[in-house]
């Protein structure tokens, strides 16, 4: 506080004043005190001394003068004593001396302390010392300072107590002020100021109280609108949400969290926390670095299930800045239209070209058997018709698996169908019996490995027998004579995990990586006299899936190929996706 802070202020400059005003009292108390004791010692040794050559004797012995200092030592309770070998000098010259030449010195004794000591000449070559105790000048200075110290300490006591109340007197409406100001701050707006003077606080006073109202109608107004915003936003059916250059999320609506499935802590999520995507990261760079509105489709995986948005973004500058710093982004949820374009495109695309081969296949030899010379040649025509009845039970095939496709394709179907539990072991032996005449009547050998114990799996058990006859008949359409084709199953904690093998030619890694896409065939010359549409596989991938496993692929060119697949076993809750 203010108030604080100025009386430590005028504490510590009194107590600066004090001191240099105690310290220099002090110091000339002393050094007068000295030079005033000093002179006196020099005076009583001079007069020692003249009673001293008084006494003595012409041209005295040493034991003469020693006997003499020492009565006259006692006499007048003097330290006195003998000096030897000093300058000849005579009485007369002794006499003539000044007082104000003689020198004096101070000495230190452990054991007496600090003493003054003056040495005087004598006749002959003997001298007189004196030795006189400063202690009485040390104690009257030790009680000068004592003295000095308390009347200071009771002077800025006083002085500190009358500061503090004149402090508190005059900052007390900077005080007032500070608090309203941080009260201010902290959002209660209903604070006012009252002053009855016209100084400088009343004016203060004044621009505070109104500044105070007009930010109260201001907030309120925004406050107004900030909730009519946001109703806005909340009910919008897409996702809103303000991102700034580094990623954070300064803002966003309730349906982008819901879109999301995420909690959106605001400017510490980032973008690539709540939205995994690179493309999306991109867009923003650009759209700020353009500074100008930008569109995007871009697509995610959100809850197991693929999102594609269209993106809106536009750059917001903020106040007193010349760059834009974050943007507005609107997610429109277009996953809906761009599945239904696609597989409007794709059945189009593809359904055309697989019914295309096997019409013309039709209308040429249909062509040829209404030219008279072939329609006669009964062994030509009855090659024709098996051509033809080919063809046609190849495009009823086609359009068997376009139709299967198409209810797979459907949420409500997906939906619809049931979830039981059975064993695994009876499902292979249905499959084995159903296609081992398919491979006896091919010279292929068609094995079924069972494990000891029975596997319980929750799923369909009629699509799960498509699965395995799919991938059954895909076998035996590539596996060649002589060779075999084995189905087995293991399983972990989780799943039961399905084995179909074939022994053959294999399929190279890029043939692997396409191989369950919808119409992709394996060397379209080797398929085509094996025959199939080339959805099994797409088939077999999406039910799978559905049943929340996994399929793939393992196989190398000449050593066969595997398909394994997962299917969740009996001991926890499974939901179709």
């Amino acid at each position: 506080m203010i108030r604080k802070r100025i009386i430590l202020m005028t504490q510590g400059l009194l107590l600066l004043v004090f001191l240099a005003v105690g310290s220099y009292i002090l110091s000339m108390f002393y050094e007068y005190a000295n030079t005033t004791f000093k002179e006196n010692s020099i005076w009583r040794a001079r007069y020692a001394q003249s009673l001293v050559l008084a006494q003595l004797p012409v041209n005295p012995t040493e034991s003469q003068a020693e006997e003499i200092v020492h009565n006259l030592g006692a006499e007048l309770n003097l330290d006195l004593a003998l000096l030897r070998n000093m300058p000849a000098k005579s009485v007369q010259d002794i006499r003539k001396e000044d007082a104000l030449q003689v020198s004096s010195k101070i000495v230190n004794d452990n054991t007496k302390g600090k003493n003054i000591v003056v040495e005087l000449p004598l006749p002959n070559t003997f001298g007189l010392r004196t030795e006189v105790s400063m202690q009485p000048v040390e104690e009257e200075y030790s009680r000068m300072r004592t003295s000095i110290i308390l009347f200071f300490l009771v002077l800025m006591l006083l002085g500190a107590f009358l500061v503090g109340k004149l402090v508190a007197k005059f900052t007390a409406p900077l005080e007032e002020l500070s608090n309203a100001v941080e009260k201010m701050g902290q959002g209660d707006l209903a604070l006012r100021l009252e002053s009855k003077d016209n100084d400088e606080y009343g004016v203060i006073a004044y621009a505070f109280n109104n500044l105070s109202e007009r930010l109260t109608d201001q907030i309120l107004e925004v406050e107004r609108e900030r909730r009519k915003l946001e109703l806005i936003l909340d009910n919008m059916d897409n996702a809103v949400a303000i991102i700034k250059a580094d990623g954070s999320i300064v803002d966003c609506n309730k349906h982008f969290s819901e879109v999301f499935g995420k909690k959106v802590v605001l400017s510490k999520s980032t973008l690539a926390e709540a939205v995994v995507s690179n493309g999306l990261t991109d867009f923003m760079r650009r759209c700020l670095a353009g500074d100008k509105p930008m569109e995007i489709n871009f697509t995610t995986m959100l809850a197991g299930n693929k999102k594609v948005f269209q993106v809106f973004g536009a750059p917001l500058t903020e106040a007193f800045q010349s760059v834009p710093t974050s943007v507005l982004t609107v997610f429109h949820d277009i996953t809906a239209l761009q599945a239904i374009y696609e597989k409007q495109a794709d059945f189009v695309s593809n359904a055309s070209h697989e019914l295309a081969t096997p019409l013309t296949t039709i209308r040429g030899f249909s062509e040829t058997l209404l030219d008279e010379e072939t329609g006669k040649d009964g062994t030509l025509r009855d090659k024709f018709l098996h051509i033809i009845l080919d063809e046609c039970s190849r495009m009823q095939a086609l359009i068997k698996d376009l139709l299967q496709m198409a209810k797979l394709d459907s949420v409500e179907y997906r939906q619809s169908i049931e979830i039981e539990t059975f064993s695994v072991a009876g499902t292979l032996e249905n499959v084995y019996e159903k296609l081992l005449p398919q491979a006896k009547k091919r010279d292929l050998h068609l094995h079924v490995q069972y494990l000891a114990e029975p596997v319980l799996i929750s799923a369909n058990k009629d699509w799960l027998q498509q699965i395995l006859v799919n991938l059954t008949e895909n076998a035996l359409k590539y596996t060649p004579e002589d060779g075999d084709i084995e189905l087995s199953y293991a399983c972990d904690d989780r799943f039961a995990v399905f084995t179909v093998h074939n022994t053959g030619e294999g399929i190279n890694e890029e043939e692997n990586k396409k191989i369950f896409e919808r119409f992709y065939r394996v060397e379209k010359a080797r398929t085509r006299r094996a025959g199939g549409t080339g959805l099994g596989l797409s088939i077999v991938k999406f039910i799978v899936e559905m049943f929340g496993g996994t399929i793939r692929v393992v196989s190398k060119p000449g050593q066969g190929v595997s398909f394994i697949f997962t299917i969740p076993r009996a001991n926890g809750e499974t939901l179709l996706r």
